[in-house]
């Protein structure tokens, strides 16, 4: 599927094979989730804002990761391990560009409760 340029412009700040391994433990989760995330939504402002903001928490946790020795960063997560998330996307809804009605329906841990919620933009998942 072709892109819009502002999309694939932003996805390439995520490349994290130039960064010492310790640092690639920091950044290849933030980048991999941005990938996925990508190809589940489409391009538009929303997208664009979530990539900025993906992209500046990505850059801020590097940062904090240079003042952890690195031998401490490498030993407490392989690349290959997932990052355990606390939800999976059910559905995505009404995402036509210009739609002011988006949403996700995620399913929870069993630990949260075990329900499945719905928030429209602006709300917050219960």
């Amino acid at each position: 599927m072709d892109r819009h340029p502002g999309t694939t412009g932003l996805l390439r700040y995520f490349e994290y094979g130039h960064l010492p391994p310790h640092l690639q433990a920091i950044s290849k989760p933030i980048g991999d989730l941005a990938h996925e995330l990508v190809d589940l939504l489409p391009d538009g402002p929303e997208l664009s804002t979530m990539l900025r903001k993906f992209l500046e928490g990505k850059d801020c946790a590097v940062r904090a990761a240079l003042d952890v020795p690195p031998e401490q960063l490498a030993s407490s997560r392989s690349l290959e391990q997932p990052i355990p998330c606390p939800f999976r996307v059910l559905r995505v809804g009404g995402i036509a560009p210009g739609d002011r009605g988006s949403w996700l329906e995620c399913s929870l841990p069993a630990g949260h409760d075990g329900a499945v919620h719905r928030a429209a933009d602006g709300e917050a998942f219960a």
